[in-house]
């Protein structure tokens, strides 16, 4: 039996499927034809990013009463469009900075790198 989720590309696609029992009858084949526009997927706001990456940060252990986060930009990282968040956390005198990514679709939280121009993640 399949129970995975698959992905469907963007625009018109037809799905095609039959079932086989355990007799190995094989049932018709049913379409169904489906339109998907990822332009019309809701994306997170930027707060609502930040909410998530704190209770990720949170759970790690990381204190964020003191935490200030601001919006670096939006990019897109490994074909992963990401709010690039700025995290100073201060402790005493203190600030100690990190750099985070949140998935705009689908809020994912990652550490995120620089070397030159280029970014990378790494999931928390």
């Amino acid at each position: 039996m399949y129970t995975d989720t698959f992905a469907m590309p963007e625009g018109n696609t037809i799905v095609s499927a039959i079932i086989i029992d355990q007799n190995k009858q094989v049932s018709s084949i049913t379409k169904r034809n489906y339109v998907v526009n990822k332009a019309s997927v809701k994306q997170l706001t930027y707060e609502e990013a930040v909410a998530g990456l704190k209770s990720q940060l949170q759970s790690r252990g990381v204190a964020v009463a003191n935490a200030t986060f601001s919006n670096q930009s939006k990019i897109t990282v490994q074909g992963i469009e990401i709010y690039h968040i700025k995290c100073d956390i201060k402790s005493g005198t203190q600030t100690t900075t990190g750099y985070y990514g949140v998935d705009v679709k689908t809020g994912t939280c990652y550490s995120v790198t620089q070397s030159g121009s280029s970014y990378t993640l790494a999931a928390l």
